[in-house]
């Protein structure tokens, strides 16, 4: 009886060390493709970090099972911003993605750690790649539910991982900036 705890206390530690295990009664094996692979615009509802921007919006150009090239704007100072980005799917961690941009000014990770059934809603981590700790948390919905009330698990995840400061950057008036 002994061997056998110890071995699952080894197996254990050895998963958590590595980061890979995929424990089925753990969590859940998110695929950030099956969220990002749409072709409506995907909007930032909510962010944890400070920012003095609004209408924060990927659109999707062209995906592989390998790679994703998206377009992301936002306003700031009443300006509308757009960026071509790249994002390339971890091959060994479904739920990331790393993002750079052409010009190099932006180099992150983004991880789901939650995603609703429905793939109306996702709870993203993001983590600059330049030597900062920092994380930030977002919440992302899909455009075909921003008339509807976002789901109540998203939202409680994601009040959770933010913390107390929320930003919201989704505006109903975002539908109808150019």
């Amino acid at each position: 009886m002994d061997e056998k705890r110890l071995f699952a206390t080894l197996l254990f530690a050895a998963c958590v060390a590595r980061l890979e295990c995929k424990l089925p009664l753990i969590g859940k094996e998110w695929d950030i493709r099956e969220f990002v692979k749409t072709p409506e615009p995907i909007w930032t509802y909510a962010t944890s970090q400070a920012a003095e921007i609004i209408c924060k919006e990927d659109i999707k150009k062209v995906m592989t099972f390998r790679f994703i090239v998206f377009y992301r704007s936002y306003y700031y100072k009443r300006k509308k911003m757009t960026f071509r980005l790249e994002g390339e799917f971890d091959p060994r961690q479904k739920a990331r993605m790393t993002i750079i941009s052409k010009a190099g000014t932006l180099n992150q990770t983004e991880d789901i750690i939650y995603m609703s059934k429905r793939l109306t809603c996702a709870v993203v981590r993001v983590t600059p790649n330049f030597g900062s700790f920092v994380k930030m948390y977002d919440l992302r919905i899909r455009n075909s539910t921003t008339r509807e009330p976002i789901e109540s698990k998203c939202l409680d995840i994601f009040k959770s991982r933010a913390g107390r400061k929320i930003y919201v950057l989704y505006q109903n008036r975002c539908q109808y900036l150019p």
